[in-house]
């Protein structure tokens, strides 16, 4: 399955530019902060989740719903890229 058409490439920025919306600080940080001191909490996670998903036209990774996934910004980039590329 492929990200709706997005390709992984574009997956990065089409993710900060959800993140941006919902998040306090601006992109740079996010690699120096944990997204949930950047004001990622647990309801404003639902709503990047349905962000991402309606984003890339696929339903996000059933396994990622995790903490882990939504602790770094690198660790919700992989899966989104993840979710761009053909299966």
């Amino acid at each position: 399955m492929t990200g709706g058409g997005v390709k992984g490439g574009e997956a990065p920025r089409l993710l900060r530019d959800i993140l941006g919306e919902f998040l306090r600080c601006p992109p740079e940080g996010w690699a120096a902060v944990p997204l949930p001191d950047a004001g990622l909490d647990s309801m404003t996670a639902v709503e990047v989740v349905l962000a991402i998903e309606g984003t890339f036209g696929v339903p996000f990774p059933e396994e990622a719903l995790v903490r882990e996934t939504f602790a770094s910004y690198t660790a919700l980039e992989a899966v989104v890229v993840s979710m761009a590329e053909p299966s």
